[in-house]
């Protein structure tokens, strides 16, 4: 007897979502004035607090559905530092994706964390294929955490 195939729905259309996310940060060491290639060394905190949906060209995410103000969606994101031979860049964030399901936002975040390359795979929360460039991986890179957490929908 032959397996029934299930289809697969696709959502018909996509939201984009702006991260509202607090931002502290300073300079860490100053450059050497004295240097002619010396740069500041920088850090940033980050606090994400929400999801808005965006109406104008900037966006974090493409959500691959229908996304309503009071839902919540599950922000993964890295928090990685990075530099040069002049000057170093602490705490900076990426946006990895979004998602309704705790699940895929899990198997998403345990993806990124297990990343050796320039890229990793994961499934959206419609069990399509997806990846993300890795900015945490690279000669002046390293990694601090990926991170999941639950965030609100605003406007």
């Amino acid at each position: 007897m032959a397996k029934a195939k299930v289809a697969l729905v696709l959502p018909k259309t996509t939201t984009r979502l702006m991260l509202i996310d607090n931002v502290t940060g300073g300079v860490s060491r100053s450059a050497d004035p004295n240097e002619e290639w010396d740069g500041d060394d920088t850090w940033e905190s980050h606090s994400p607090q929400a999801w808005e949906i965006s109406q104008n060209t900037y966006y974090d995410v493409i959500y691959p559905g229908t996304v309503k103000r009071g839902e919540d969606l599950y922000l993964v994101y890295a928090i990685y530092n990075t530099g040069d031979s002049f000057s170093r860049s602490d705490g900076q964030l990426d946006v990895i994706d979004a998602f309704k399901s705790v699940l895929n936002a899990r198997k998403c975040a345990d993806a990124a964390g297990k990343a050796t390359g320039h890229s990793f795979s994961y499934q959206n929360d419609f069990g399509q294929p997806a990846s993300h460039h890795t900015t945490w991986i690279g000669y002046f890179e390293s990694l601090t955490g990926i991170y999941s957490v639950k965030l609100p929908v605003r406007k």
